[in-house]
């Protein structure tokens, strides 16, 4: 996912929880009762889940085992094929259908050649990821109705195609998790959440938000090197808007993942960090500091779409002021 996509997801997210008491004819403490319920996050507050308090935060990454990098790699390394599908998704380099298609298929085909069954379903799961995202990006992401509007051959919404890939990827994730509790697939699966609030209605949102970071805590819990989920935990903090959002603190927590000599920070992960960086600066109206990690994150991945359409924005609105 890029910047644009974490930036509407969040917001919408957040915003749907925020006025929910004023829908249900329930109490705000009823409801953030039956929310946790829903999300299966049993043993954690609503103060720990959405306040992502820095000491709270702190106690959690400091149970995990630290390693340096020299002897630290994914509990499911990634394949050649998805390589190359994180790749051109990332870079903007995928031009058609077809070719979104094939992606899909060589990543599908590299993961049934693994016996182990956890891997297979992880690989499984980043196929689905991928494809959903990789369709949602086909289409203008700052006309947020275009993914409901736009139709594809098939018939089918891009929101349609996208979360039916989505709810792929939560189901092998979920089935992996039932063989080993791995750090990769609580990642993937608090991916594919938090790619479907995207995808789906605000019901869905409403019910499984709260799930994004839940999962992404159990992934640094499983693995503190994790710098995808190291992400999710605090993407919450930049894209949410005010009160549930800190913009300051999450800023100063995603610099500190960069910082981390015990967290690998992997290609995608440099882009979407310094991505989250810039919006956070970008909220401020800082178009200086907003541009100057955008433009960190292009040196990764110098044709990304959302960044170039950030930059866009915030060109924009520098030169109106």
């Amino acid at each position: 996912m890029t910047s644009v996509i974490f930036q509407k997801r969040f917001f919408l997210a957040a915003t749907i929880l925020f006025f929910a008491a004023a829908v249900f004819p329930e109490t705000e403490e009823e409801l953030k009762k039956r929310l946790l319920s829903e999300a299966d996050l049993a043993g954690e507050s609503m103060n720990e889940l959405m306040a992502a308090d820095d000491e709270n935060d702190a106690k959690l990454f400091g149970k995990a085992q630290k390693m340096l990098p020299s002897t630290f790699e994914r509990d499911v390394p990634y394949t050649a094929e998805e390589i190359t599908f994180m790749d051109l998704y990332y870079n903007h380099g995928i031009s058609s259908v077809a070719q979104r298609r094939k992606l899909h298929e060589d990543a599908i085909a590299s993961a049934e050649k693994f016996q182990d069954e956890y891997a297979r379903l992880v690989h499984l799961a980043r196929a689905e990821y991928y494809y959903g995202v990789a369709c949602i990006e086909s289409f203008d992401l700052s006309l947020f109705e275009d993914l409901k509007n736009v139709e594809s051959k098939t018939g089918d919404s891009a929101a349609e195609v996208a979360g039916a890939a989505f709810d792929k990827a939560i189901e092998y994730g979920h089935a992996a998790l039932e063989i080993k509790k791995g750090s990769d697939a609580y990642s993937i699966i608090s991916h594919s959440i938090s790619a479907n609030c995207t995808a789906k209605n605000w019901t869905y949102i409403l019910g499984n938000a709260l799930k994004v970071r839940s999962y992404a805590k159990k992934a640094v819990s499983a693995d503190y090197s994790n710098g995808t989920a190291q992400f999710l935990v605090v993407a919450q903090d930049v894209y949410a808007p005010w009160p549930i959002g800190k913009v300051r603190s999450g800023r100063k927590k995603m610099i500190s993942i960069l910082k981390d000599k015990y967290v690998r920070v992997e290609d995608q992960d440099t882009l979407l960090i310094c991505a989250a960086i810039g919006y956070s600066y970008f909220k401020q109206k800082k178009w200086n500091q907003a541009i100057e990690w955008y433009n960190k994150a292009l040196e990764v991945y110098p044709y990304n779409y959302s960044a170039h359409q950030m930059l866009g924005t915030i060109n924009r609105r520098k030169s109106k002021n």
